[in-house]
């Protein structure tokens, strides 16, 4: 039914518009969630002292996002990939929703999170967040093609 609407032929470009690069694609998708890790990873080991909770969401999430990195390497079976994808989206999107709170709200114990929005590891991480999902939007509306390849592609 989601198929046959006329937004998702928009957003497919009618079809005209495929790429079948599928290793590309998911070393594409490891890069973009490592990228989203490396700065969670300096925020813990930079030397400021963080509270115990904020350590241990940090370290939570690194590890979210290297096992779905790892499940997009070694994800062997047509089954285990997408988990990986799906996983990684999600840890994006927990990233997303963390960072703007406490950029927002703040934090406790971290009052000088409040309104710190320039703060370079957190925008670099944001970006490659966002390319991330995006790269996830396109395969789910099958505009990339991720490895293994699941879709038959014709002339």
């Amino acid at each position: 039914m989601w198929r046959g609407t006329r937004l998702y032929r928009m957003l497919t470009a009618y079809r005209y518009l495929a790429f079948n690069l599928p290793r590309a694609v998911t070393g594409s998708g490891m890069v973009l969630l490592l990228g989203v890790a490396a700065p969670q990873i300096y925020a813990v080991t930079e030397g400021r002292s963080l509270p115990a909770y904020l350590v241990a969401y940090l370290c939570l999430l690194v590890v979210g996002l290297l096992l779905a990195a790892c499940s997009l390497l070694t994800g062997g079976s047509a089954d285990d990939q997408p988990r990986g994808w799906w996983a990684g989206s999600a840890m994006c999107v927990i990233f997303f929703g963390v960072y703007l709170g406490s950029r927002g709200a703040g934090l406790p114990g971290m009052p000088e999170l409040k309104g710190w929005w320039d703060y370079a590891p957190g925008t670099f991480a944001g970006a490659f967040a966002l390319a991330y999902l995006g790269l996830h939007g396109s395969i789910i509306l099958g505009i990339n093609v991720a490895h293994p390849q699941r879709r038959c592609w014709h002339e």
